[in-house]
């Protein structure tokens, strides 16, 4: 301790010093030794004895800052949502809203095209009862009174042509497609998909051909 205040006593003299006499011009560099050169000399010899060395001083080594590191967090993803189903009550009013399709042929055109438009048929509503003209007629009415769109496939014009050239094979027209027809005249929300060509031709384009 007594070492550092001789130090600090030094370092106060030539700062005195500096102050006494004021900056030295470099042109002058005699007075400037002889202004504050002394006070200079007996710091570099009181040096050594402060650092306990014998003749130079020893290196001071600044210690590295240490800085505090933020901790480590584990990013946890979001399990996958799993499929929700619906509920009765969803799953009907979804069916209340899909399309009817009609037409002839409910086996090989109906059923396959209701399917790839998401589309209701007579058979979805019958539920396993047995068909019959008179609830043919009342699913027509139902479906129209709940507002749903119609899609009509058309005629099976592959099954007419074979009826028509062998009359033991296909089928002739029918006679429940064409009444549903008649049951949707004027009806707005009815949509067309079907084309015709002639009396054996025709179809739903990218579906009968």
């Amino acid at each position: 301790m007594k070492r550092w205040v001789q130090l600090i006593l030094l370092l106060l003299a030539a700062v005195a010093a500096f102050g006494s006499n004021g900056l030295v011009s470099s042109f002058a560099p005699e007075a400037a030794y002889t202004a504050y050169g002394g006070a200079v000399e007996r710091l570099e010899q009181r040096l050594p004895d402060v650092y306990g060395g014998s003749g130079q001083s020893a290196a001071v080594t600044r210690p590295e800052p240490c800085l505090p590191t933020a901790p480590k967090t584990q990013l946890s993803l979001p399990a996958p949502k799993q499929p929700v189903a619906l509920l009765p009550e969803a799953a009907e009013t979804a069916a209340k809203s899909a399309p009817v399709v009609i037409r002839e042929n409910m086996l090989g055109r109906v059923k396959p095209y209701a399917r790839n438009v998401g589309g209701y048929t007579i058979d979805d509503w019958l539920a396993g009862r047995q068909w019959s003209q008179q609830l043919n007629d009342q699913f027509i009415v139902e479906m129209k009174e709940q507002g749903r769109m119609f899609i009509d496939i058309g005629p099976d014009f592959e099954r007419r042509l074979a009826n028509r050239i062998n009359p033991a094979e296909g089928r002739s027209h029918s006679t429940v497609y064409g009444r549903e027809r008649q049951q949707l005249l004027n009806y707005d929300n009815y949509q067309r998909v079907y084309e015709r060509s002639g009396k054996y031709q025709g179809g739903v384009s990218e579906f009968d051909f």
